[in-house]
């Protein structure tokens, strides 16, 4: 088979049906209503890093993502941050980025849940598959006030939070 495109968001597809026919698609020759369903997985996200502009324990810096996509972020879908265990988000964090890498408006108002901050987009237009971004910076989260290695991830997910790209991992050395 050809020009067959997957879905542009993991998770499973549903069930499928599956029938042959004459050439001229006039009758059916086998049908099969329910051939089992697949699971689409995500796209990794690539070119990862995770800078911060002081890397000291208990500092307040700004913490910069930079990745590549593999498929396209929708105009209204979101960016999903998971800082290591340590850090503080509870005081007024904000996020920017330059309009040539993100465009549209960028809020985390209501999606700071623990240790995961979404990013939710809208107003802009859909990034293009393989689009650098490179600086997506959150402002206000405070170091882990103790030293060592924590590890980020991040994806992203369109309107109804299904997975498009991600990664895991990302390590990043608080100092004392």
């Amino acid at each position: 088979l050809t020009n067959i495109t997957n879905p542009k968001v993991s998770g499973a597809t549903g069930t499928f049906k599956l029938s042959t026919t004459t050439y001229d698609i006039v009758r059916k020759i086998d049908y099969l209503e329910s051939v089992p369903a697949i699971t689409i997985i995500p796209g990794e996200l690539s070119s990862t890093s995770v800078g911060l502009t002081d890397y000291k324990a208990g500092s307040t810096p700004n913490v910069t993502l930079s990745f590549t996509l593999q498929n396209v972020l929708p105009m209204d879908g979101a960016i999903e941050v998971t800082f290591p265990n340590g850090y503080n988000l509870l005081g007024g964090i904000s996020v920017v980025s330059s309009s040539a890498d993100i465009d549209g408006y960028l809020n985390i108002s209501s999606g700071i849940i623990g240790q995961r901050v979404i990013v939710m987009r809208s107003g802009g237009s859909d990034i293009s598959a393989n689009t650098i971004i490179d600086d997506l910076v959150f402002i206000g989260v405070k170091n882990p006030v103790v030293s060592g290695p924590g590890k980020f991830d991040f994806k992203t997910t369109d309107v109804n939070q299904a997975t498009i790209d991600e990664i895991f991992n990302i390590t990043v050395d608080i100092v004392p």
